[in-house]
């Protein structure tokens, strides 16, 4: 009964997957969830059929067959009528609908278990195979329970009135309570090729599996020597889960290599569920060190702003802003932003990778970091951050007239190109698409976060779309370039009924407190009231376009006060960029050597069985 009612949780489960994700219900929680298609009814049936199907084909009893189906139609219909907006005790009616379809399915389950199939006429011996590819089987369910409780919380609030919305840290969440899961089905993989069916002896278990063990221990001991788990990057549970994954997956790679040479003796006949458990392990091993030990190479230090300003999604310590054209060192790498090729598909973004090569400053160099002055007290070649070597390199002054501005490295030679892209669908909306560079040891993953292709409207001219500001004088404009504070607004008359105007600028940079630039917007409006602004202002230091829109009048009440104060209207843009994020995966080619492992194994499992009969 349990292998019959796995096998139809399995095909059920999937099709409820394919509810979630085309049925539009996880359109505002998941990204990698469709809009609503109009297909919510069909998908709903298609689960519904299914669920009756794996019933009715178990019940033998005709009356019992017509009462289920009888009962499975009337809930269907009830479903289809019952208004929801009439709640009872604060459930919806599709609340009470599910929860009495899910008793009575468990009911008839239940009764045909007992009366229809074959019972066992002993309990498996816990030291046996059957045991414990039983309990690998109620791991892999519980697993997928707690992925179906927890990816539904949209269809429980829509069901039963709620409004949960799940955990705060979701990553963090899945990844103890699937890596817990995984902890016990890799051990298993790892010993269960030592098990015979129906029983072991105990002492000839422990014996076969000793040697494995110890060696597991031994390796996962120095792994976490190399490998850091305990930072504080890792909440206490995380620690002690990947620390288990680490020991299991070893164990699982160990102790099948050691089944293989010891009692199997190379023969590949009888290899191929040993290479598939080794494939297994190698693929819990290289996704667990790939995503724990894995660093982000990106970061804001050379950004012209904050990145939390522009979203909640982006963070100054993971993403970076790049300006096309420009070149800036992320951590491993110097990374520039070459061009964007785009079309109604999909844009294309070119990002170079160069070398970086560590900076020699000479004696009595003088730069400025952080708006401090250092002086060079010997020459010396950079190894990381300045302030780290102040005390034996470098003096500390209060102000110099000539200086450089500090840099640890400079670019080098390119070492390759990645073209990460956006796919633009108006339907289901974009998908980014990220690049990936392959190294034996690690991979370097780029990924666009910003902006969504689809605000150029066809123009590739290097900058950003203009933004519209309507500000009066005194206010500040803060902008993804600089800062601009409108100063002083003047205005004289001109020829006959004309009037010429000055609206004065001052434009800083985030990044440099000292820098401030005046810029003038010069227009006239004509006797006509046609407003005639005399071209566009570049400050080429921030890549920053200006244009002055318009010019509203104040607003004044019937005794001459000013109610309402002029309003500037301004159309500013700067010079294209991207927000990216770039991230190194270690060992990640040991996940993708699993995976091929795991195939040949089973091929290989496959064959044999199909050549002994």
């Amino acid at each position: 009964f349990f292998a019959y009612l796995l096998a139809v949780l399995s095909f059920v489960l999937v099709l409820y997957s394919t509810f979630l994700t085309k049925s539009g219900i996880l359109a505002d929680t998941s990204v990698h969830s469709f809009t609503d298609n109009g297909m919510l009814g069909q998908l709903l049936l298609f689960i519904i059929f299914f669920l009756w199907l794996s019933v009715f084909v178990i019940v033998k009893n005709k009356q019992s067959r017509l009462m289920f189906t009888v009962l499975s139609i009337f809930l269907f219909v009830m479903s289809l009528t019952a208004d929801n907006s009439i709640k009872v005790m604060g459930i919806p009616p599709a609340g009470i609908i599910f929860s009495l379809g899910f008793i009575i399915f468990m009911i008839f389950m239940v009764i045909s278990a007992m009366k229809y199939f074959p019972k066992e006429n002993q309990e498996e011996k816990v030291l046996s195979r059957d045991f414990w590819m039983f309990m690998g089987s109620l791991a892999l369910l519980i697993a997928c329970i707690q992925i179906f409780v927890d990816n539904s919380f949209p269809v429980w609030n829509t069901l039963f009135g709620t409004s949960s919305a799940g955990h705060e840290d979701v990553i963090t969440h899945y990844n103890v309570w699937q890596g817990a899961f995984a902890v016990f089905i890799a051990f298993f993989v790892g010993f269960g090729q030592f098990l015979r069916y129906k029983d072991t002896p105990t002492k000839v278990f422990f014996k076969n599996i000793s040697l494995s063990v110890i060696v597991s221990i031994i390796i996962t001991a120095i792994l976490l020597i190399v490998y850091d788990f305990t930072n504080d990057k890792f909440i206490f549970s995380e620690k002690v889960v990947y620390i288990g994954l680490l020991f299991t997956s070893i164990y699982a790679v160990i102790g099948n290599l050691d089944y293989f040479i010891r009692f199997v003796r190379g023969k590949l006949n009888f290899a191929g569920a040993s290479i598939a458990h080794i494939g297994f392990g190698l693929i819990l091993f290289g996704a667990l060190i790939s995503n724990s030990q894995g660093k982000k190479l990106s970061h804001n230090k050379a950004g012209k702003f904050k990145l939390e300003a522009l979203s909640d999604s982006f963070k100054n310590n993971e993403d970076a802003q790049l300006t096309l054209g420009d070149t800036i060192y992320v951590n491993r790498y110097f990374v520039s932003y070459q061009k964007r090729t785009q079309d109604d598909k999909e844009a294309v973004y070119d990002v170079d990778y160069f070398e970086p090569i560590p900076l020699t400053y000479k004696k009595n160099d003088v730069v400025k970091v952080k708006n401090h002055f250092f002086l060079a007290k010997n020459t010396h070649t950079v190894s990381s951050d300045l302030f780290s070597e102040e005390i034996d390199n470098w003096e500390r002054l209060d102000s110099v007239t000539k200086f450089t501005s500090w840099k640890s490295h400079k670019a080098g030679s390119k070492l390759f190109t990645l073209h990460p892209f956006v796919q633009m669908n108006k339907k289901f909306g974009n998908v980014a698409e990220p690049a990936t560079k392959h190294y034996l040891g690690h991979d370097v993953f780029t990924h666009i976060k910003y902006p969504d292709p689809s605000i150029f409207e066809g123009k590739n001219d290097g900058f950003m779309p203009y933004e519209n500001y309507e500000k009066g004088v005194g206010d500040s404009i803060f902008t993804t370039n600089g800062l601009i504070i409108i100063k002083n607004y003047t205005q004289y008359p001109y020829e006959e009924n004309d009037i010429a105007g000055n609206v004065q600028l001052e434009v800083q940079d985030y990044s440099d407190a000292s820098y401030s630039k005046a810029v003038n917007m010069i227009f006239m409006v004509k006797g006509d009231s046609a407003f005639i602004p005399i071209g566009e202002q570049f400050v080429e230091e921030l890549n920053m376009k200006i244009s002055l829109m318009g010019i509203t009048l104040p607003q004044m009440d019937k005794d001459g006060n000013e109610i309402s104060k002029r309003k500037i209207s301004l159309d500013i843009t700067g010079k294209e960029y991207i927000i990216m994020q770039a991230k190194t995966f270690p060992l990640i080619n040991l996940l993708w050597l699993g995976v091929v492992l795991m195939l040949i194994g089973s091929v290989m499992a496959a064959l044999y069985r199909i050549k002994r009969r």
